[in-house]
């Protein structure tokens, strides 16, 4: 450990015992009512003989789930939110004294349209755990986003069902971008399937297809842009070298917009930062992982090379 930690570790050291006698506290009160809910559908089930029935059994078992999980909700709210307003704001301050931490705030609605990146409306949009401000000369926000659509469905009896399916779920950034640009360039990933395709053919009435130079970058991502010249100002070799690097360290799908004179940056992740675990003790591994998930999240301004200033503002 760094000396710099070590004393972070020193600092938050009541807090997270402070936090620890909460958690077993609240990790108690969720084994005792989902045992007594779980003793309660069975002595209901064998007292009852008419619940036996198919469809009352299927109805007992998602009452019982969906008791546990407002329970769930209900007990662990508290915990959560001081978790991440004594703990998680505090290793973002640790990490950047320009940066601000709001558990409950994201990048905005606004934002997540006005990239273009993704042109279906959504039916359904959350987003949480919004870090804002500065790095370096760059600056940022980002916050973790979902967002989803729904469609029905109907069964041979006539009854509906809704299914939710992804859109994005991820981290989406809103940067600073040291060039500037008047345009619209997507820079896309490039699965090749259907759906895929079929977003191109919405955009093209919008930007045209750019075809660069880099056969590596080309191979991960697709660019269209309203300005060809433009986008090929923006994507510099430095830049797409840069790009194709990133993409290969996260391994996961990569989105960009330079749009309405923001740089848009989605990475696809199921993955949900900076949340507690109810059932296991904070140790201070835990501390370490949640720093490195943060260090994460900084690192695009560095791994991206945003903080070099030589076109002016």
């Amino acid at each position: 450990m760094t000396g710099g930690f070590t004393e972070l570790y020193r600092q938050l050291e009541p807090v997270i015992g402070d936090l620890e006698r909460e958690r077993r506290e609240v990790a108690a009160r969720l084994v005792v009512f989902g045992a007594v809910t779980v003793l309660a559908a069975v002595l209901l089930v064998a007292l009852v003989p008419a619940v036996r029935d198919p469809g009352l059994l299927g109805f007992v078992a998602f009452a019982g789930i969906a008791a546990l999980g407002v329970a769930h909700g209900a007990l662990t709210r508290r915990y959560r939110a001081r978790f991440k307003n004594e703990l998680v704001r505090r290793l973002v301050q640790h990490l950047g004294p320009g940066l601000e931490y709001r558990p409950e705030a994201g990048v905005g609605y606004g934002s997540y349209r006005s990239s273009q990146l993704f042109p279906r409306e959504p039916d359904r949009y959350k987003e949480e755990d919004l870090i804002a401000g500065r790095v370096g000369q760059t600056r940022l926000k980002v916050s973790e986003v979902h967002s989803e659509y729904k469609t029905e469905s109907t069964d041979s009896k006539g009854r509906r069902t809704t299914h939710w399916h992804t859109i994005f779920r991820g981290l989406f950034f809103v940067l600073d971008f040291p060039k500037p640009f008047r345009g619209t360039t997507l820079v896309l990933p490039d699965n090749g399937d259907g759906a895929f395709l079929n977003f191109l053919e919405r955009f093209s009435s919008r930007g045209q297809l750019v075809k660069l130079e880099d056969p590596e970058f080309e191979r991960y991502f697709v660019t269209y842009a309203s300005d060809q010249v433009e986008a090929r100002y923006l994507l510099s070799t430095s830049l797409m070298q840069r790009l194709v690097n990133f993409r290969k360290a996260f391994k996961r799908p990569l989105y960009l917009a330079f749009s309405g004179g923001n740089f848009y940056l989605a990475l696809s992740t199921p993955k949900n930062f900076f949340e507690p675990r109810i059932f296991q003790p904070l140790r201070l591994e835990d501390l370490v992982d949640y720093l490195t998930d943060l260090r994460f999240v900084l690192s695009v301004i560095d791994e991206l090379n945003l903080n070099t200033r030589i076109w002016g503002t």
